[in-house]
């Protein structure tokens, strides 16, 4: 078993040193972080005490390596996405400013970039420009 883990982390290791070396995020406090989902009026709670961010267009980038799996009702639908998304880009990319946004009806990913918050569907790969429908803001509450 650690066998196995070592060798999932090792190309981990390497994609976070490139990633870090080639698009260098930017350090940021949670309070930098708290502001910008303030300012949306969402209800969030904040995990950690600093946060890397980069601008959207990198994070175009990073969304590209989201993996894909098969998805399987109440075992591997929208909370378990949403979940692997954020845990991807800070795995991965040392990135941290992907919430999980939920609802009574769905989960996605925000994404707390240098140019504003963005809207991630991570179980299409998508960006999401319209918050209506299951991505109605009423009610949501963020994880980061």
């Amino acid at each position: 078993m650690l066998k196995l883990l070592r060798q999932i982390l090792q190309p981990s290791r390497l994609l976070y040193l490139v990633w870090n070396q080639i698009v260098r995020p930017t350090e940021h406090d949670a309070v930098w972080v708290g502001q910008r989902l303030f300012a949306a009026k969402l209800s969030y709670k904040l995990r950690d005490g600093r946060y890397w961010a980069v601008p959207r267009w990198k994070w175009a980038l990073l969304a590209r390596l989201n993996p894909r799996f098969k998805y399987l009702a109440d075992r591997w639908d929208c909370d378990e996405y949403a979940e692997l998304f954020r845990v991807t880009a800070s795995l991965l990319f040392g990135v941290n400013t992907v919430g999980v946004v939920h609802t009574s009806r769905h989960y996605w990913n925000v994404i707390v970039a240098e140019d504003g918050l963005h809207w991630f569907e991570p179980q299409t790969n998508t960006w999401v420009t319209n918050l209506t429908g299951i991505y109605d803001l009423a009610g949501a509450e963020v994880d980061i």
